[in-house]
Order: structure tokens, then sequence, then C-alpha cells
């Protein structure tokens, strides 16, 4: 299994390491994270449901992992966490571990930082699914903290996560909670390009302008058509991959009977 150092995710399919605690079988389960730099979230959303589908696996722990460093929290951060929630469902928040890591990365004269984004992530992010019975720790050293996590999570009982009783029940993963919510993202998106490139294009219709600033808004009209169009084509990728994957389960549902 592939372990980022940094701030950048490494993980790009879903991957699976096995070992033996205290007897037990551990089987540990590692998945892109959202907003990802490389891959959209509507990709990583198919790669998690296409695993947990395939395997009909159900989870004794789900470790939501934030670097300390990560000072600011912003909008895709938030979104990023509404996009969790609505793919573990509040009823198996008591099995989540919210956990910052890195703090063996940040500089001692930074820790009193650290500590005041932790109490900001329990108040204003982290809040609800603590409510819902979330668990928050953290990683300060990866090999002794991260083998006492993993064996803190071992005696839960497992569950079924919401997006795989959503698809189940026979849903397509844009028919999903988490699968519309990612529909939603982008709708907005397209809105927002659709907006902006209309006031682009009433600015570049006022003949006062120089014309070095109307070629710069028709170059910036442009980029905001391109990323329309790649928005629009995100969303096309995303039903046609759930529409694929619906169709593969009820193949397989029809050999079985």
């Amino acid at each position: 299994m592939e372990v980022g150092h940094d701030l950048k995710s490494c993980t790009k399919e879903v991957q699976i390491a096995s070992t033996v605690i205290d007897g037990r079988d551990v089987h540990l389960i590692d998945t892109p994270g959202f907003d990802d730099t490389e891959l959209t979230d509507s990709d990583i959303l198919v790669r998690i449901a296409t695993y947990l589908r395939k395997g009909n696996i159900r989870l004794s722990g789900i470790l939501y992992l934030h670097p300390i460093q990560t000072i600011r929290v912003g909008g895709a951060a938030a979104k990023n966490l509404k996009l969790f929630q609505t793919l573990v469902g509040k009823d198996n928040m008591r099995n989540v571990k919210l956990v910052t890591t890195m703090w063996d990365k940040l500089p001692r004269e930074e820790r009193g930082v650290g500590e005041q984004n932790v109490k900001l992530l329990e108040k204003d992010f982290w809040d609800e699914m603590m409510t819902a019975g979330a668990q928050v720790d953290r990683c300060e050293d990866p090999a002794s903290d991260g083998y006492r996590i993993i064996c803190s999570v071992l005696t839960t009982s497992p569950v079924t996560l919401q997006l795989q009783k959503e698809m189940i029940a026979g849903l397509a993963v844009d028919e999903t909670t988490a699968g519309k919510f990612v529909m939603g993202e982008l709708n907005k998106l397209r809105k927002q390009h659709e907006r902006d490139i209309q006031e682009l294009r009433e600015l570049v219709a006022d003949a006062s302008m120089h014309r070095d600033i109307v070629a710069a808004i028709r170059e910036e009209c442009k980029q905001k058509i391109k990323r329309l169009e790649e928005a629009a084509e995100e969303a096309r990728k995303f039903h046609e991959a759930s529409l694929e994957m619906l169709r593969k389960e009820n193949a397989s549902r029809c050999v079985i009977l």
C-alpha cells in the first residue's frame, strides 16, 4: 500500500493491506480522498462504490484523516465532509473516527496553532458527526498511534454504509444520497459558469472598452466555457458509469437466479 508523506494525495485506486492483530485477520482499505488533484469526486465515488459492492464488504471502523497542517478549512473541505457523511450515513457514525494526522511533521512552535485547528474542526465542521457518535482522535506517532487507533475499532460491530444499502436497494450510484450530492455540486458549478459567461459577454459588448481589455475578457470567457463543458462532461460520465455498474449488478443477479 502506497503511503503519502505530504499533503498531496497518492492513492488513486482502492487499495487493501491485510495483517493479523491479536490473532484476528484485519484488512485495511485505503481509498482516494475526495477533492483529489487528479481525480474528480464522481470518479472517486464510483471507485469506492464498485469496490464495496463487489465484495459486499462491512466495515468495523471508518477513519477520516485530516492533516493537521491544513490550517485553513475552506469550502472544499466542508463539501468533502458532507460527501463523506452522505456516503457513510448518520446511523453508522458510531463506527467513525475523525483523526488528525501529521502531528510529527508539525514544528514545535506551531503546536499551539494545531491545537486551535482541532478546536475549530470540532466546533464548526465535525460537531454534527460527533453528535451522531463519531469519535475524535489524533495520530502523533504513525507507528504506535496508528496501531492503537486500528485496535480501537476492531471491537465495534461491522456496519453496511448508507451508499451500499442504497445500491442494494437497486439504486444507481448517481441516484444514491452521495451520488445526488455530487450531481448537485456539479449542477451548481455549471450554473455559476453560465452566469459568469453571461456577465463576461455583456462586458465584451461594451464598445467603450479598450481592445486589450476586451481581448482579456474574451480569453477569460473562453476558459469559463471550457470549465462549463468539463463539468457537463463529468456529469455525463458519472451517469454513464452509474448505469454501467447497475447493468452489471442486474446481470449478475440474473445469472445467480
